[in-house]
C-alpha cells in the first residue's frame, strides 16, 4: 500500500538567508516525497490559520487531496511527526503529540537551549551544516538549523525561526519518508 507523508507546518515566514518571503493564507508549498522507492509530489496549500488551528490543504498528485488540522496544543508541545499515510477526501485533525514537519514551539526552545531535540523518540544534535549539506531553495541559501541523530543515519533541516520551525528536508528519516521542500508559491 502506498506509504505517504502527510504534513504540516506553521510559519508565515521563511527566512531565505538575508530575506523573507512571507508564508500566509493561499501560499502553496510544493515537496518532493521519496518513499517505498517511488518520488510523489506534495502539494500544500496554508488553507487557515488562527490563534487555536492551522489547517492545510494537500494534493498528492495521483492519490487525491484533503485536508489536516494541528490544534494549538500539538502547535506548542507535539514531539513526534505524523508519517501515516493521509485520507483523500477528509479533513483529518492531528493528536496533541504530533506535527507533520514541523517543530513544536517546545522542540525549537530546546534546540535553541540545549543543541538538542528529541524528535519520534530519538535525540538529535544540533551541528555545523556541513558545506556540501547546505539547504537551498530555488538556487537560494536557506537559513537553517542541521541536525542529526547519534550515528549520522538521519539528518533533519530545519528553518531556523523560532516562530516557523518547519522542516524543510529530513534524510534517513526511520518510518522510510524522506522530504525536501522544492518550492514556495
Amino acid at each position: 500500500m502506498l506509504k505517504i507523508l502527510s504534513f504540516l507546518l506553521l510559519f508565515s515566514a521563511v527566512s531565505y538567508s538575508q530575506s523573507a518571503t512571507e508564508i500566509r493564507q493561499g501560499t502553496t508549498l510544493l515537496y518532493i516525497v521519496y518513499t517505498d522507492g517511488d518520488e510523489l509530489s506534495l502539494s500544500l496549500v496554508v488553507d487557515s490559520v488562527s490563534a487555536s488551528y492551522l489547517r492545510f490543504a494537500w494534493t498528492i498528485d495521483g492519490y487525491g487531496s484533503g485536508k489536516w488540522i494541528m490544534t494549538k496544543n500539538s502547535l506548542e508541545n507535539a514531539t513526534r511527526g505524523y508519517w501515516e499515510e493521509p485520507m483523500a477526501g477528509t479533513e483529518q485533525q492531528l493528536g496533541d503529540d504530533h506535527n507533520v514537519l514541523l517543530f513544536s514551539k517546545a522542540q525549537m526552545n530546546s534546540v535553541k537551549s540545549n543543541k538538542s531535540v528529541t524528535y519520534e523518540g530519538e535525540a538529535y544534535t544540533v551541528k555545523p551544516v556541513p558545506a556540501d549539506q547546505k539547504f537551498e531553495l530555488e538556487r537560494t541559501e536557506i537559513n537553517t538549523l542541521y541536525m542529526e541523530n547519534a550515528n549520522g543515519s538521519a539528518k533533519i533541516w530545519v528553518l531556523d525561526n523560532a516562530d516557523f520551525p518547519a522542516i524543510v528536508k529530513f534524510i534517513g528519516n526511520p518510518t522510510g519518508i524522506d522530504i525536501q521542500l522544492a518550492s514556495i508559491r
